[in-house]
């Protein structure tokens, strides 16, 4: 993506997400995820040493894992951009997607 910008000639399987950083209404794939883990040096559960906050998120839902205190929130980026409203524990079909995605994810 980085490439593309700088109009640089590059090589890649991986598909570019440059269309939809210059139009966010554009058609990008609902099902790519992205992950992301932090050792949470700030707050109440600080773990320098190794990974303990872990996410998965895609266009319209993020969620988070919190290794400790082994806890979860899920958010509905749409409806909820600000994240207040944590709507993990209510049986939506997401969840359960996003978790296998996760857990898939942290014990690649």
């Amino acid at each position: 993506t980085l490439l593309e910008l700088c109009d640089c000639f590059h090589t890649s399987n991986q598909k570019s997400i440059l269309p939809y950083i210059q139009s966010p209404k554009s058609d990008f794939e609902e099902s790519l995820f992205t992950f992301s883990e932090t050792g949470g040096l700030q707050g109440p559960f600080p773990s320098p040493k190794a990974p303990n906050v872990f996410c998965v998120k895609n266009s319209k839902f993020k969620l988070v894992y919190y290794k400790t205190p082994n806890n979860f929130e899920l958010f509905d980026l749409e409806k909820d951009p600000k994240e207040k409203n944590n709507l993990y524990g209510q049986d939506l079909q997401i969840e359960e997607i996003l978790t296998k995605k996760l857990f898939g994810w942290m014990n690649r």
